[in-house]
């Protein structure tokens, strides 16, 4: 039985703790559900601080029409993150969401 097969047949200790990586311009933040901080390794196979915070994520639908829509909410305190959206949407830079579990 392999590890994914495990952990999405039993309710174990192992859990599914899901990440945003969102990029906007030069800075990259690595944030996670749940209370915690965790260390995992990015898509670039680096290993990251992803920052616990309450957030919650809708994964789009499974169709053929192309569209992706990702839906998100996130609290972060600290305003970094969402004012880095905020800015990269006004000044219509380059951005990207990469999402993981």
């Amino acid at each position: 039985m392999t590890i994914l097969n495990r952990l999405y047949a039993s309710s174990g200790e192992d859990v599914i703790i899901e990440t945003l990586q969102i990029n906007t311009g030069d800075q990259r933040h690595f944030l996670c559900t749940g209370y915690d901080d965790i260390m995992a390794r990015s898509e670039s196979g680096d290993w990251v601080t992803f920052v616990a915070c309450p957030m919650d994520i809708a994964l789009p639908k499974r169709n053929a029409d192309g569209t992706q829509d990702l839906q998100f909410a996130i609290s972060n305190i600290d305003g970094v993150v969402s004012t880095a959206i905020r800015n990269a949407l006004d000044d219509i830079n380059s951005a990207s969401i990469v999402y993981g579990d």
